[in-house]
């Protein structure tokens, strides 16, 4: 069998081999080693000294663990590799005293769905991924908004919200949205507005993800949100601006009339949870 330890700057050659043997040398994942020795926690899967699976843990404002970038080698694909890496991270969570492991796969991922479904991970919400380019170049309307308990009334009745059982994305992992939530999010300067509609906005730094804004509807009129995200990814400096919107064909059709179209990956991203202990207060 195999062992699982944490990844080091040391393993970075062997890491990136893993990866271009499991995926092909233009994983997008191969830009993110900075980032996942900086900001995370990533397991190798070791047959004696082979790096065999790998797999991602980053911790989430709202209390969860967030499990993503998992890789194993053909040959091994179905003999529990992943298994064990995510038994591992539940392991680390559970000693972090997270409350939640989280994280999303395709719906097409058949053999992915299966292993998270083993290791008792359930679909919680669907999302497709949409991009749209930046622009017009103009100010943007949004500025920051306080988050106080009118916000959070209009946040609770919020149509997008309801359709993805409270769940949003936020600098590429899902968390819950509650009180406690929006005020991290708001020391973070990610929830914006303008008039009554309100979103939650992070760039991202990663490799290829350097020129994209991320801004995810909260509340207000989703069609006058998309337009004013292209404004704003301009104002900003990006090149386009991406959203999870729930699996829903009404928002999706809104959002195709808004100029955004259905991203490579992620057309239907199942967003899958496995509770660990007791949920935050909202």
């Amino acid at each position: 069998m195999w062992s699982t330890r944490r990844v080091t700057r040391a393993d970075e050659d062997a890491w990136v081999g893993l990866c271009t043997a499991s995926e092909g040398p233009e994983d997008y994942v191969l830009d993110f080693l900075d980032h996942f020795l900086e900001r995370a926690v990533t397991y190798v899967a070791l047959d004696g000294e082979r790096f065999i699976g790998t797999m991602t843990y980053a911790e989430l404002l709202d209390g969860a663990a967030w499990l993503s970038a998992a890789r194993t080698l053909p040959e091994y694909r179905g003999r529990g590799v992943a298994s064990d890496l995510v038994r591992a991270f539940e392991e680390l969570a559970r000693s972090r005293a997270r409350t939640a492991l989280r994280l999303w796969t395709a719906a097409a991922n058949e053999a992915g769905v299966a292993t998270f479904r083993k290791n008792g991970l359930r679909e919680v919400a669907r999302f497709t991924r949409m991009a749209a380019e930046a622009g017009p170049r103009s100010p943007s309307r949004f500025v920051p908004v306080r988050t106080d308990e009118d916000l959070w009334s209009r946040v609770r009745l919020s149509e997008v919200l309801a359709r993805s059982a409270g769940y949003v994305s936020y600098d590429y992992g899902f968390v819950k949205v509650g009180r406690d939530v929006l005020a991290a999010l708001q020391r973070n300067q990610a929830i914006l507005g303008f008039d009554a509609h309100v979103a939650v906005v992070s760039g991202s730094s990663e490799g290829y993800v350097e020129q994209a804004l991320e801004v995810e509807p909260l509340t207000g009129d989703l069609a006058a949100l998309l337009a004013e995200a292209r404004v704003l990814a301009a104002d900003r400096g990006k090149a386009r601006v991406e959203t999870f919107l729930p699996h829903d064909l009404a928002l999706l059709e809104m959002a195709r009339d808004a100029g955004f179209t259905n991203m490579e990956w992620g057309q239907q991203a199942l967003l899958c949870e496995k509770p660990l202990g007791p949920a935050p207060s909202a």
